[in-house]
């Protein structure tokens, strides 16, 4: 799937207090195809660099 294709819903924040590797967003995205599904990103030293520079591109698409 590309992400061209992809559009970010819903996005909801956690945070489990002052560590950074606690906190965590969970993207509700949906391709053209009407095929729904869920992202979740870390941050801090846990995050994934592919995952990031995906959502990266979807937030700058909309």
């Amino acid at each position: 799937m590309m992400p061209d294709n992809l559009t970010i819903k819903e996005t909801h924040e956690f945070d489990q207090g002052t560590d950074p590797g606690s906190e965590s967003t969970m993207y509700a995205i949906e391709a053209d195809s009407g095929i729904k599904g869920t992202l979740i990103i870390s941050y801090g030293k846990y995050v994934d660099p592919q995952k990031a520079t995906l959502i990266d591109k979807l937030l700058k698409a909309q």
